[in-house]
């Protein structure tokens, strides 16, 4: 086999761009084991929304399996503590008159201590990978990209990465609106190139879409979410390409649509991730062809 990223080759860097998903984030946990058992260390890991919390997991406590374990240990209590609920109307409601749960962000920071992702640790403390966390720019229209400043908080990185409507409200800092990073680049391959990446393996949680001939409102907007996450795709796809850079892409999801507010079953998300991934990789998917 034709291995990619290699170490000892200082001018090659091989990135793991982790997309966004909720609770399907838990696919990509099983994916990081299938990764590594293969032999491929990252040396760049990017991440959208759920996918920046998994990144800062494996910056913290390095590629390793072991270090899989703790994340996802660290799902395990993510589930029992129902980080966000399924009443997503309620959830609107609440955030059209200014007034979101705010026990949603605060259970979510405590979470983030509990597993050692401090309020002042820093993207610089993150020594076993490069980490970035993409968040959407709405006062600017474009991606922020968290930990290419190693000074950057990663607690804030999260925090920005994550403002998912109904859920977190925006945030609003130094003349930005920043909102959830998988609106502008929910599998991030661009900001993987901006941190130097030379090849790319992206895990997109983007499900198919396939409501068949349904029409209504629910419809549309399910449609227009998809076009749009595959039309960013394309584009930094598109965009790797022209520097040269090769990505192999896989997309991780189950037979069934899974809802991505359901932390509570996620965790039969993680053995499936890995199944998916070791196929993948025995399919030939990475050699150097």
């Amino acid at each position: 086999m034709v291995t990619i990223g290699v170490m000892n080759d200082m001018t090659q860097k091989l990135a793991i761009a982790l997309g966004g998903g909720g609770a399907r984030g838990a696919y990509q946990v099983g994916a990081l084991r299938a990764i590594l058992e293969a032999g491929y260390l990252p040396e760049i890991i990017t991440g959208a929304s759920i996918g920046a919390m998994n990144a800062a997991c494996i910056g913290l406590w390095g590629p390793t399996l072991e270090a899989v374990d703790q994340i996802e240990a660290a799902w395990l209590k993510g589930a029992s503590l129902e980080l966000l609920h399924g009443n997503i109307r309620s959830a609107f409601l609440r955030a059209l008159v200014g007034r979101p749960d705010s026990m949603v962000r605060a259970k979510t920071l405590q979470f983030l201590e509990d597993i050692g992702i401090t309020s002042q640790l820093t993207f610089r403390e993150l020594t076993y990978a490069r980490i970035g966390m993409v968040s959407s720019d709405l006062e600017n229209a474009e991606p922020l990209i968290y930990g290419l400043n190693p000074d950057d908080r990663v607690q804030d990185g999260i925090l920005a990465s994550v403002a998912i409507q109904p859920w977190f409200m925006p945030i609003r800092e130094e003349g930005r609106y920043l909102v959830d990073g998988g609106l502008v680049s929910n599998t991030p391959i661009e900001a993987a190139l901006r941190m130097g990446a030379t090849e790319i393996i992206a895990l997109s949680l983007r499900e198919p879409y396939n409501g068949g001939q349904k029409s209504g409102v629910n419809d549309y907007l399910n449609r227009l979410a998809y076009m749009i996450s595959l039309r960013m795709i394309n584009l930094e796809q598109r965009l790797a390409e022209s520097r040269g850079v090769r990505v192999h892409f896989l997309q991780l999801h189950g037979p069934e649509p899974f809802p991505t507010w359901d932390f509570e079953n996620a965790m039969a998300l993680i053995p499936a991730g890995y199944e998916i991934t070791r196929s993948w990789l025995e399919s030939g998917a990475l050699l150097g062809e």
